[in-house]
């Protein structure tokens, strides 16, 4: 009963506030994003293949894939090997990365349970797509469940499979207004549960509360064994 779960705030002047986000119908009908570490839990070797297969009935299908890690190399062979139009961009500020998801069509982040079980803990990214109105595709593991909820921001597929992560790709860049309502929704719901401002006022309260609660228990215990002698 002492645990309370308070999600990271994302500042919303940035994403989905301070740039003009092109209208659903006017962007890139098929400009896939990642944005993360190049690393196993991110799952960027099966958003690789899942794109592969989404080009059968998407060949005009592009991948920005932003972030450095451990698997570059790997990556960088395995999109060449596919024959994928990727650009990968090692580093971006802040900014640039709202201006990339103000342009592109859907972000994916197919995080995933790593081999020794390291996981998601919350995918922040998710959050400032969604404010940004951007709808995700994602795995549902770890805690990326509690950043992006089904059919309100986005898809969220089995952890691993990649077919249903190819699926959820095609589902969404071949039905612009069916895009276009879960990155309005997904809007919605990140202006109201991840606005930076809201949820620091709302983390400062608790912290408040439980100064109070102790300043409280104080004062009673001291008024419980009087003065000393």
């Amino acid at each position: 009963e002492k645990v309370v779960c308070h999600h990271i705030g994302v500042d919303t002047s940035v994403f989905g506030g301070g740039l003009d986000t092109e209208p659903a119908d006017e962007r890139d009908p098929a400009h896939v994003l990642f944005v993360g570490r190049l690393a196993e839990v991110k799952g960027v070797g099966d958003l690789l293949e899942a794109a592969a297969i989404a080009r059968s009935t998407t060949p005009s299908l592009t991948l920005t894939v932003v972030g450095d890690g451990p698997l570059r190399d790997q990556l960088h062979a395995r999109a060449t090997q596919l024959e994928l139009p990727v650009q990968f961009i090692d580093s971006a500020t802040q900014l640039e990365v709202a201006a990339l998801m103000a342009s592109a069509t859907l972000l994916c982040a197919p995080s995933k349970a790593t081999a020794s079980g390291q996981r998601e803990a919350f995918g922040l990214v998710l959050a400032e797509a969604q404010a940004s109105g951007l709808p995700v595709v994602a795995y549902r593991s770890g805690g990326t469940g509690e950043a992006l909820t089904h059919e309100v921001g986005g898809l969220l597929v089995p952890e691993g499979d990649v077919v249903a992560l190819a699926t959820a790709l095609t589902e969404l860049l071949t039905h612009p207004t069916r895009r276009a309502a879960l990155g309005a929704a997904g809007r919605e719901e990140a202006h109201r549960r991840f606005d930076l401002a809201a949820q620091s006022a709302q983390l400062g309260e608790m912290y408040r509360a439980v100064i109070a609660r102790h300043a409280n228990a104080a004062d009673d215990d001291n008024n419980a064994t009087g003065p000393s002698a």
